[in-house]
């Protein structure tokens, strides 16, 4: 049984008490009686060695092992997703009844958990303004939803896994059955092998289903579509650029995203060469109408350390290069954009899919964004590299969840360095989004366990046989597993402690932190699970800012 002290629940008490004296608005004590809730779920599970993403998810685990009756699960559900619809401003100000019945569900919630206490003028209050309980949820129907997990298991066609069952909670509290079936004939992509997700799972996890489709006579069954999506725990966001370094031209590799942030690649005249195309791109981009040298210049002046470290020679060559191999395609690419409107490099947030990403350029005309992703490197002989294509699928989903499927024209890659064909279209196929979130999904599988059980993901890692297509990937992950076979076995809990508290403290960074004291449980998913108000008042937000003036490279605002 989950409980809290006396002195907790005085405490606690003392807080509601104090928002039935203000005189603020409605909504914004609603808002602090969220809070007063979150502090009380995280009071219960202050002692419970797992980590929950979410009120959500630590409501269901306290519902599942404290027994809690389902008229209370059922009002407690109800106040906070009403608190949610006021943060996003889905109800402009609710009633003094809301306001009394949130009241009494988050006392009776402290009842529950501390059944020898009680709150004489809390008690008082609720009588005096005869204070009552939510009426119950609506049952929705619905195709997409938020959930969090219960139970799973693989389900198996004589000796060949055919499915993953999930047990859930949605969001309204009701249960649900969700059923992911493999499609045979999708061989080869990940995206269509749902059971490949049952090692990433765990238990209270957050999982938001798109496009199932619910089964007819079984009430809360669903199963998977052709158009299914899946994203586990999506306040989780993951760079685009860094998900597309899993993926090669024949096989996926959620693993890599462990390993390139292990080991740092060196500087190279490569890597120098790439940043001053896309320095001269974005100067060709503004208008600019220097000479190349200036443009050069310019280049180079934004890369001091990665210059000196190449050294005179390099630049030299770099130089030529650049303007006999790529300034002629810049060129040309940047003189078919004379009509549109520009974003250089526009960084966007979706936690609908999970993602994050930096754009290199994004167009608007006719009302519709053009995507391009600008690469340097070497073309692909005909098509375009997988990882290539698989960034700019992640950017295409990006962009569609912002401004809507009906408002973007197309996505493409410009092979600077290549003269012929350098445009190369990039088609964002169901299939190819299935595996992208599929890879995202085992990443973040990965990081889960390297909080709880480390060594088991570095054990495997350095037992691992499969050779990396990539060269500069097979040369990091043989630089780690030589340093992990020869440490000592003290050297190696060590790591293994470290690399536990770090990914600890990112989790903690993008979805929040388990203190029980805290009154703002959120971190960089603050930013769209908050109202403005909230924002604000948490300094999430700065608002009013006035520009004062602005260049090429920078904007100046002041605060009135």
């Amino acid at each position: 049984m989950l409980f809290i002290t006396s002195a907790k629940a005085s405490e606690l008490a003392e807080k509601l008490l104090e928002l039935t004296t203000q005189s603020s608005a409605i909504s914004a004590r609603m808002l602090k009686i969220r809070q007063i809730m979150e502090q009380l779920f995280k009071a219960v599970t202050e002692d419970v060695r797992l980590s929950f993403n979410g009120l959500f998810a630590r409501m269901q685990y306290v519902s599942n092992i404290a027994g809690m009756d389902a008229g209370l699960q059922m009002q407690a559900n109800k106040l906070r997703i009403l608190c949610n619809e006021i943060a996003h401003d889905e109800i402009s100000e609710p009633s003094e009844n809301t306001f009394t019945s949130s009241i009494l569900t988050v006392y009776n919630l402290l009842l529950f958990f501390c059944p020898d206490f009680i709150d004489e003028a809390l008690a008082q209050y609720l009588f005096k303004h005869g204070a009552h309980a939510f009426t119950p949820l609506k049952e929705n129907t619905r195709k997409s939803f938020l959930c969090v997990v219960k139970t799973w298991k693989v389900l198996k066609e004589g000796n060949e896994d055919c499915a993953l069952e999930i047990e859930s909670v949605c969001e309204d509290g009701t249960a649900c059955v969700i059923l992911l079936k493999n499609d045979p004939k999708q061989s080869g992509n990940d995206g269509k092998t749902y059971t490949m997700l049952a090692k990433s799972l765990w238990q209270y996890a957050n999982l938001h289903c798109y496009e199932l489709t619910e089964v007819i006579g079984r009430k809360g069954f669903y199963q998977s579509s052709h158009s299914t999506l899946v994203v586990l725990e999506p306040d989780f966001l993951i760079d685009a650029s860094a998900l597309a370094e899993c993926f090669s031209s024949g096989s996926t590799n959620p693993e890599y995203y462990i390993i390139n942030r292990m080991i740092a690649e060196p500087s190279t005249e490569a890597m120098l060469q790439g940043s001053v195309v896309n320095s001269i791109f974005d100067e060709l981009v503004f208008g600019a109408e220097d000479t190349y040298i200036d443009l050069f210049k310019h280049s180079l002046a934004n890369l001091p350390v990665a210059l000196v470290a190449q050294g005179k020679d390099a630049v030299k060559r770099i130089y030529s290069k650049v303007e006999a191999d790529h300034l002629p395609q810049l060129k040309s690419y940047i003189g078919s954009l004379a009509n549109a409107e520009i974003l250089l490099e526009p960084s966007f947030i979706c936690p609908e899919y999970g993602l994050q990403g930096r754009l290199d350029l994004l167009s608007k005309q006719d009302d519709k964004y053009s995507i391009l992703e600008l690469k340097s490197g070497k073309a692909h002989p005909q098509d375009i590299w997988k990882g290539n294509q698989m960034q700019v699928i992640a950017y295409n989903m990006i962009i569609r969840s912002v401004y809507g499927a009906n408002r973007i024209n197309n996505a493409s890659i410009l092979y600077s360095a290549c003269k012929e064909n350098p445009l190369r279209h990039v088609s964002n196929v169901q299939i190819l989004e299935q595996n992208l979130l599929m890879c995202r999904n085992r990443i973040l599988g990965i990081l889960h366990l390297l909080v709880k059980e480390p060594k088991v993901f570095f054990d495997w890692l350095i037992h691992k046989t499969d050779v990396p297509e990539s060269p500069f990937m097979k040369q990091k992950l043989e630089r780690i597993k030589s340093l992990l076979t020869n440490a000592e076995d003290f050297q190696y809990e060590w790591f293994l402690a470290q690399i536990q508290r770090i990914i600890s403290e990112i989790w903690s960074v993008k979805t929040g932190n388990n203190d029980s004291n805290s009154d703002n449980p959120y971190g960089h998913n603050a930013l769209w699970q908050q109202g403005k108000a909230e924002k604000i008042n948490s300094y999430k937000i700065v608002t009013n800012l006035i520009p004062t003036s602005y260049d090429r490279r920078m904007i100046v605002l002041a605060i009135p």
